[in-house]
């Protein structure tokens, strides 16, 4: 259950968007398009414990971390 959550403000907290994805590759695909229009984006894996869902960080429309 991969998801997204975007921060669209640099003041604002995250907040989940769009749908749940399946596959790992169409949520990045999805989050490198939704990073032009947000600050920050980062795509979750929350099937997985807190600790270790974090799975890439989009920030100024490229990615920099996963």
């Amino acid at each position: 259950m991969i998801r997204l959550y975007a921060k669209f403000n640099p003041f604002e907290l995250m907040v989940r968007c769009g749908r749940t994805y399946a596959s790992m590759d169409k949520a990045l695909a999805r989050a490198a398009s939704l990073a032009s229009k947000a600050v920050e984006v980062e795509v979750r894996d929350d099937a997985k414990p807190r600790s270790k869902n974090l799975l890439a960080i989009f920030s100024g429309g490229r990615r920099v971390a996963g």
